[in-house]
């Protein structure tokens, strides 16, 4: 008799959602070894490249050396290092607010975050593309929860006006439960690649009174005259006492871990508020100082950056006409992120693994990550690849999809 575990496993084979990692043999290059295979690698968030950037690596290696490996013990006990205080500081500068806190990972500060900041009078408005965690802080907090249509202002608008005056009318009635109103959105959507329309969002939330918790996750190293963000490249102020930033330092930055940053008010409520931050280990010295070390070097040199968006140029163009020739869609995108729409989960696994035999690794994302029916290929650039490599993927992606 097989157990509850291996039916689901077998439902899961069944339906074709199974996941299996693939093992990683080597660095997170743009060419990385893979189960004994030598591959191009667009599957990767390390869009910088900083990953295995030797000052990234230099300087994890000497903070291990003079700090030792772990940290020891969460945030509030013995777990606060002198370089957790720094990075801090230095992140707030980054982002240009008051105020910054680190977590363990990004899915830790929204989680984090949210149930945190809202209880269950509140209302959330969140759009309907959001990161999984975000979509769990918002279950979690165990508000009210409206979701919007993907970047739909109209809706969101509607939605927010309809609870206005329901509020209004229950005033009327002597009913007077206080709520706070929090939009929530990705500034990079990362399964599509587009923007949020943060402008827009901001007006609203001013006009309706609301908080807006950014995820720039996608976004921080990637956007903005000097790598800060969305928010820095639609010429949002991170002073606006309304607006809460979040983002991880695992992506362009090359580390580990998450940022929430804002007024230090807010920052010192979530030290003692947010569970996520409260009980858990803190993060070891060696990823700290790689991470000072990233946000020191994008200060420097925006030269990785640049090349990044000239790739992403280059690469849009020869897709666009790949994609053109076959039965496939490329979702419109803004960033480095390039999903290519097939639908079928069963043929996108597929596609995928041919790709990978041919030398060319680019992941294949099903339900339940994405909605049913729009299962797809999602390709990422780094700065790091060459125009060989592009070319290279281009050639391979035209053969490919033409099978």
């Amino acid at each position: 008799m097989k157990s509850f575990f291996e039916d689901q496993v077998e439902e899961l084979k069944s339906k074709d959602l199974l996941r299996i990692e693939k093992i990683v043999e080597s660095d997170q290059g743009p060419v990385v070894k893979c189960q004994g295979k030598t591959v191009l690698n667009f599957s990767s968030n390390n869009y910088l490249g900083l990953a295995n950037h030797p000052r990234l690596k230099k300087a994890a290696i000497q903070a291990i050396e003079r700090y030792g490996v772990g940290s020891g013990a969460s945030r509030l006990i013995t777990g606060t290092m002198s370089l957790h205080q720094e990075l801090e500081k230095v992140l707030a500068g980054f982002k240009g607010c008051e105020a910054s806190l680190i977590f363990n990972s990004g899915y830790h500060a929204n989680i984090g975050v949210i149930t945190a900041l809202v209880d269950p009078n509140d209302v959330i408005f969140s759009d309907e593309l959001n990161h999984a965690s975000l979509i769990d802080g918002c279950r979690l907090s165990k508000a009210s929860v409206m979701i919007y249509r993907h970047s739909d202002m109209r809706h969101l608008r509607e939605l927010l006006k309809s609870h206005v005056e329901q509020k209004r009318k229950e005033k009327k009635q002597g009913v007077q439960i206080s709520s706070k109103l929090l939009i929530v959105t990705d500034t990079v959507f990362s399964m599509d690649g587009d923007l949020c329309l943060l402008p827009a969002l901001m007006k609203l939330a001013d006009d309706f009174d609301a908080q807006i918790f950014v995820d720039e996750a996608h976004a921080t190293g990637v956007f903005g005259e000097k790598s800060r963000g969305v928010v820095e490249h639609y010429g949002i102020s991170s002073k606006k006492k309304n607006l809460i930033q979040m983002g991880t330092l695992g992506k362009a930055l090359g580390s580990f871990g998450a940022y929430v940053c804002g007024p230090k008010a807010f920052c010192d409520f979530l030290k003692n508020k947010a569970r996520t931050y409260v009980f858990t280990t803190a993060l070891p010295p060696a990823v700290l100082a790689a991470t000072l070390e990233a946000i020191r070097l994008i200060n420097q040199d925006l030269s990785l950056k640049n090349q990044l968006w000239r790739n992403v140029e280059y690469f849009k163009r020869g897709l666009t006409q790949v994609i053109a020739n076959s039965s496939y869609e490329l979702l419109k995108t803004d960033s480095p992120i390039f999903p290519i729409l097939v639908g079928s989960q069963s043929r996108t696994m597929d596609l995928s693994q041919k790709l990978f035999d041919e030398g060319i690794w680019i992941q294949g994302i099903r339900p339940p990550t994405v909605p049913d029916g729009t299962s797809r290929l999602r390709l990422t650039l780094m700065a790091t690849h060459t125009k060989e490599h592009l070319d290279k993927c281009l050639v391979t992606l035209e053969k490919v999809l033409k099978l």
